[in-house]
């Protein structure tokens, strides 16, 4: 094609619709936070954005990487993966798991604010535990970032736990017993 050619028929721009289209798709991804409650003997997941939050995560990541995690009672222990991060719909549903009595897994979507534990050199292991709980224990980690994301099936309804509390107190069962074969 000669430079003649180029001149009188230029490339066509960019069509608005597929560039909104396009960044539509944009995967987001979310890191992955537990929190392992040493009281109440389970884990709970929190998916957070990656993108917009990299460099308060990997504040956050090598923060706790300083402390040697061990269950304790009446503390929660901390893990968070920045390596392999997990998509929007992964997320989704890992919120809807019932795996866990106290809670749900917890997704964010919004931007999350630095999150400065205050270790001390001169902490030890012990205390770098009770300032990481002091922090984040206890869902503490809603605190920090916005825009959680609810999944339908983990909005209680009022009055569902007096219901089971009437169910106990008249003797019935809560699932029926199979009959025994014989």
């Amino acid at each position: 094609m000669s430079t003649e050619q180029i001149k009188s028929n230029p490339p066509n721009p960019p069509d608005e619709e597929m560039l909104k289209e396009e960044n539509s798709n944009e995967e987001i991804t979310f890191a992955t936070l537990m929190e392992t409650s040493g009281d109440e003997c389970e884990s709970w997941y929190y998916f957070l954005r990656w993108e917009g939050n990299e460099e308060v995560l990997k504040h956050l990541s090598s923060q706790l990487e300083q402390i040697e995690m061990y269950i304790e009672d009446q503390l929660s222990t901390f893990d968070l993966d920045i390596q392999h991060l997990v998509s929007d719909r992964t997320a989704s549903e890992m919120t809807s798991l019932e795996l866990n009595s106290v809670t749900f897994h917890r997704k964010f979507k919004g931007k999350m604010t630095a999150i400065n534990i205050g270790l001390r050199r001169a902490d030890s292991n012990e205390r770098r535990l009770s300032r990481v709980n002091q922090k984040l224990g206890l869902q503490k980690i809603a605190d920090y970032i916005l825009d959680e994301e609810i999944h339908p099936d983990n909005i209680l309804s009022d009055g569902s736990e007096e219901d089971d509390e009437s169910d106990h107190e008249n003797g019935e069962f809560l699932v029926e017993p199979l009959e025994m074969s014989s």
